[in-house]
């Protein structure tokens, strides 16, 4: 089956059962829409009515002012007038059962009879309105005449003399037959038209029985829905609804004040079968038309989805064909001529034809390229992997001499760092040693003073000695003890001042010594400071030369994995290269599937 009728088959009974199931579900909603549409359309037609009503009864009330007007009722003489009224009443006898002319005093005179004696009007509500209180018409409630009992109402209108003044009335008697005949000149079907006054009676309808002998009033109670009518009725409001009657039938009824009355409305009911039967009648012709648009459609559908989708869909199913067959060099001619969406397809099918060309053609020559690039890289991988081999067993044979050098390095480090304590510590007892010959060199100062005081007291006891002698030898033999006394003490003198000029000796020498001996220690200090120094900065330097031994033993370990790591990479690319050169030959042979068009393989 084609893929048109396929559509048919699908969309049109779809779209059917649819549009019935949505009838069959709406149709109470079709239905009141409808029905409310009917009931508009009825209230429409009751205000049309009212007004047609209104008219006529406006047309009554301007025929009264056109007599009011005439010169010879404007004279107020029934002599003058007297004629002219009786030819207008056998004239207008089917719209005024009683025509006359009322004088501003209450008394009147009836067209066709005259004067009439012993009456006076002047107590009537209209000739107030139009004579009092410059009323320009005035009408009155539908009641019955006194003198002939008929049902009738009242219209009355001023007569203006030359001078403007209301000198008088011209009243008119309406029957109710009248009112009756207007409102019957439109009929409804299975219905009725009521003109009701504002005390809801009957004034005015087909069926003259009814006049001012019912009411809604009178029939609220048993009525349903007539007690909101009265309501309106009084109120003088326009509406609608539904009410059931005495004879036990349902209407739907509007109420529509008549305008240029004292409150009258005009009430049509329509039967609500009769209502439901043009609303049921309205709705199937409706549907009717809407099944023959279905019908319609479907035929046009199926012409169109004929020229339009078939048609298009196997040239391009043929197209397609080809291309799954692997032949891009296909040509289009008027598939794309168009602009709906097959024509987007089929275009964008050539356009997949034409990319597709280049792509494959791109991948015939990228599959050539590959195929070299990948022998050359599989050479390369293999030189790379050898070098790499090489390289690694070259660093780590430098890896083992530098560690054994950072090892004798390390050994130098601990020396130098064992030297600089042990000469610091000999430093320290130097210093030490040149600090306590200090106190030395100020002992033996201290006692070549003192060795000079004593030579200087030797030299004193000497001098006292000799005066002692002298003094002796002066005295005689009396000091002769005291000479020899004074002559062993210059003995000792001499003595302590020889052992005193020794000790002063040797002290001086001790001197020199220690003089000597601080220049000595004075010159060795600085020298011993350098060496320190010279030390400290050794053993500060070999302690850095191990560190960064240290570190280069470690890169060199670093680098010595990375080039294994190298190695083992390059003998995997090597592998590698073998495949991707496989599977380029492999592309290579798949694209060959492909016809190509030849400006494209160009």
């Amino acid at each position: 089956m084609k893929l048109s009728n396929k559509v048919l088959c699908v969309v049109i009974p779809t779209v059917a059962v649819a549009m019935l199931i949505s009838a069959a579900v709406n149709y109470s909603i079709i239905f009141s829409h409808q029905k409310e549409s009917t009931e508009q359309t009825q209230l429409a037609i009751s205000k049309k009515t009212t007004e047609q009503v209104s008219q006529s009864l406006d047309n009554l009330v301007e025929e009264l002012q056109w007599i009011a007007q005439r010169p010879e009722v404007r004279s107020m003489d029934w002599n003058i007038m007297g004629d002219y009224m009786a030819r207008r009443a056998q004239l207008s006898s089917e719209k005024f059962s009683m025509l006359m002319v009322i004088t501003d005093a209450g008394d009147y005179y009836v067209a066709g009879k005259g004067h009439i004696d012993g009456k006076n009007l002047s107590d009537r509500v209209y000739f107030n309105k139009v004579m009092r209180e410059g009323a320009a018409s005035f009408m009155t409630s539908p009641d019955l005449s006194k003198s002939t009992g008929e049902m009738k109402y009242t219209v009355a209108v001023p007569i203006h003399n030359e001078m403007d003044d209301v000198v008088g009335a011209v009243a008119a008697n309406v029957s109710l037959g009248t009112l009756s005949a207007i409102v019957a000149s439109d009929s409804i079907p299975e219905g009725f038209i009521w003109a009701l006054d504002e005390y809801t009676t009957v004034i005015g309808s087909a069926d003259r029985s009814l006049l001012m002998n019912q009411s809604l009033a009178s029939i609220a109670d048993e009525c349903e829905g007539v007690g909101d009518m009265a309501t309106m009725v009084r109120a003088k409001e326009e509406g609608a609804g539904y009410v059931t009657m005495p004879d036990g039938n349902e209407y739907f009824a509007t109420c529509c004040p008549i305008a240029g009355t004292p409150g009258w409305s005009l009430l049509m009911a329509q039967s609500t079968s009769q209502l439901l039967t043009v609303a049921r009648a309205t709705l199937w012709q409706s549907l009717s038309m809407l099944a023959i648009s279905l019908i319609a459609v479907s035929i046009l559908v199926l012409f169109s989805l004929r020229r339009w989708l078939s048609q298009p869909l196997a040239k391009l199913s043929d197209i397609i064909t080809k291309v799954s067959d692997g032949n891009l060099d296909v040509h289009f001619d008027n598939t794309t001529h168009s602009k709906d969406e097959i024509a987007q397809m089929a275009a964008s099918v050539e356009t997949m034809c034409d990319r597709l060309s280049y792509i494959v053609s791109d991948i015939k020559t990228s599959s050539d390229i590959l195929t070299a690039s990948s022998q050359q890289v599989s050479d390369l991988s293999q030189d790379l992997s050898t070098g790499a081999s090489c390289q690694a067993e070259n660093i780590e044979a430098l890896t083992a001499t530098t560690s054994q050098m950072t090892s004798d390095i390390q050994l130098n480090s601990d020396n130098t760092r064992k030297a600089d304590n042990a000469f610091a510590h000999s430093y320290g007892r130097f210093a030490d040693l040149a600090e306590s010959l200090k106190p030395l060199f100020n002992i033996n100062n201290e006692i070549a003073r003192q060795t000079n005081l004593v030579n200087d007291i030797a030299r004193q006891i000497n001098i006292l000695a000799i005066n002692a002698a002298v003094e002796a030898a002066r005295a005689g033999h009396t000091g002769k003890g005291f000479a020899v006394v004074a002559k062993e003490v210059q003995k000792l003198a001499s003595l302590s001042s020889q052992a005193a000029e020794k000790i002063s000796q040797l002290t001086t020498d001790g001197v020199s010594l220690n003089n000597n001996a601080r220049q000595v220690f004075s010159e060795a200090m600085p020298s011993m400071d350098q060496t320190n120094t010279l030390i400290t900065n050794i053993a500060r330097a070999s302690s850095l030369q191990s560190v960064s031994s240290e570190e280069i033993s470690s890169a060199l370990y670093e680098l010595d994995a990375f080039l294994r790591s190298n190695a083992e990479n390059a003998k995997a690319l090597a592998v590698n290269s073998e495949q991707l050169d496989q599977q380029a030959k492999k592309l290579y042979d798949a694209v060959a599937f492909f016809n190509l068009r030849e400006q494209s393989v160009a």
